[in-house]
């Protein structure tokens, strides 16, 4: 069940290198840098924005899907959308009207302001990316979950940005290049989602009230915090108290670390809205059966890659740069 969407992240793991090889060769290790420290801050907005409803969708979505309640499906859609659009519209005016302040004051690079100015106006796409993907997990089509979530922004940002450098060489070309592909993004895959929905249903179903999906939404908004947090803290502390080369060179590094947990992510595309469908059944024991033959699967395939990045480190290294095998 993994292995179509194993490809798909290969494919994604190469555009986003691609990416990265881009900036890192063309613009430097400090440009690099302060585009990771844009996206850092974004993805914290982002998270604010999804109030935990992306999350809330996979369970919807996959137990309505189950029962065929294409009808509950919709309400769920369109009332999301009405609790995370306005909430991205406005975390969008506040995240580039503060600009210069967490520029100055947060990260004491005033120098990032345009950079986090032109980013944030992907607040709103970046939301909407994260939700559109979880409808896609929910509805188990794992290939374009895969697709969506790791593929189609980094490789739209790659075929812009690869375009604009050989024409021009401007510092906020890696933003700008972002902020399209994730527009492009939101466009093509909302359209296939309301597609898919009303093959199936016209009408929404009015049962859920939205104080009471938010009420469910908080918790995942709060473990979700949590996770971003726990992955971008590092990045954000070299920002205050290191140079943008510094970011730069250290996003590299990240990127070829985590490798290691591309297995990992294949298999929880798939697994996740089984593991809502095993609960919704009350069936615990073979939720216990499952999990641990997860587990497994993930360990045994992940140390040889594991393996291979310790290896090879220098020479995974020194294709972005010299500056990087520091």
């Amino acid at each position: 069940g993994s292995a179509s969407t194993f490809v798909v992240r290969l494919l994604g793991l190469v555009a986003g290198y691609a990416f990265t090889f881009i900036i890192s060769r063309y613009y430097g290790s400090g440009v690099l840098g302060a585009h990771t420290l844009s996206v850092t801050v974004l993805m914290m907005f982002s998270v604010l924005g999804r109030l935990g409803m992306d999350s809330l969708l996979v369970r919807h979505f996959a137990q309505d899907h189950a029962i065929q309640r294409w009808d509950r499906i919709l309400e769920v859609y369109k009332k999301t959308l009405f609790v995370v659009v306005p909430a991205g519209l406005i975390l969008t005016a506040v995240f580039y009207f503060t600009s210069g302040i967490i520029a100055a004051q947060l990260f004491e690079k005033p120098f990032l302001e345009p950079y986090f100015r032109i980013i944030s106006f992907g607040v709103l796409p970046m939301i909407m990316r994260f939700v559109n993907s979880e409808c896609y997990r929910g509805f188990r089509m794992n290939k374009e979950y895969a697709y969506s979530q790791n593929v189609s922004y980094f490789l739209y940002s790659s075929v812009i940005l690869g375009i604009a450098t050989i024409f021009l060489r401007n510092e906020m070309l890696p933003n700008i290049a972002f902020i399209i592909s994730l527009v492009l993004l939101t466009i093509s895959s909302s359209f296939m989602i309301l597609k898919r929905i009303r093959v199936h249903a016209k009408v929404a179903s009015n049962e859920l009230k939205i104080p009471e999906m938010l009420t469910n939404a908080v918790p995942m908004l709060l473990a979700n915090s949590m996770l971003l947090v726990s992955g971008w803290i590092n990045t954000i502390m070299l920002g205050i108290w290191s140079t943008e080369n510094d970011v730069g060179v250290y996003s590299v590094v990240l990127k070829i670390a985590t490798f290691s947990s591309f297995v990992l992510m294949s298999i929880n595309s798939v697994s996740s809205p089984r593991f809502a469908q095993l609960h919704a059944k009350g069936d615990v024991e073979g939720l216990k059966k499952y999990t641990a033959h997860t587990a497994k699967i993930i360990f045994f395939s992940s140390l040889p890659i594991f393996a291979g990045i310790i290896l090879f480190r220098e020479w995974l290294l020194s294709l972005f740069g010299p500056e990087f095998i520091i």
